[in-house]
């Protein structure tokens, strides 16, 4: 009966799902404690951490990205949430704005199927170990 019962219990944990958090786990007390025009960088950074992105058009955007992934047994894991936090400072490096975004920001990409023809694949082994050893020798 023993035994009966491990093996039920072991099934039933084995089809439980998972939860995965990803990112920066930001606190809202620790957002409370942020004021604008008086905080700078380095005060951003020792409340916060570092930001998990930083604005590729404007260094004075920083963004911290928080994404809670679930995954069922016999299912594709799926995006339960994804909170993404975002700081911006002034010329003077002082905290300029703060403000959150959900999912509904977020774009989803199409990742491009087809690759790039080099040069390497036109040519074969022996080509290649020729073309090594007689290059460069004028």
């Amino acid at each position: 009966m023993k035994k009966l019962l491990l093996a039920l219990s072991l099934t039933l944990t084995a089809c439980a799902g998972t939860t995965q958090i990803h990112g920066s786990l930001i606190k809202p007390a620790d957002v409370d404690k942020l004021r604008i025009g008086i905080h700078t960088k380095n005060d951003v950074v020792g409340l916060l951490g570092s930001p998990t992105t930083i604005s590729t058009l404007n260094q004075e955007k920083w963004y911290y990205i928080t994404d809670t992934k679930v995954t069922e047994p016999l299912k594709k894991p799926y995006l339960k949430e994804r909170q993404v936090f975002a700081v911006s400072f002034n010329k003077d490096g002082k905290l300029d704005k703060i403000f959150e975004k959900d999912e509904s920001y977020s774009k989803t990409f199409k990742v491009e199927e087809e690759t790039t023809k080099t040069q390497g694949q036109k040519f074969g082994i022996i080509d290649q170990i020729y073309y090594t050893l007689t290059s460069g020798f004028n």
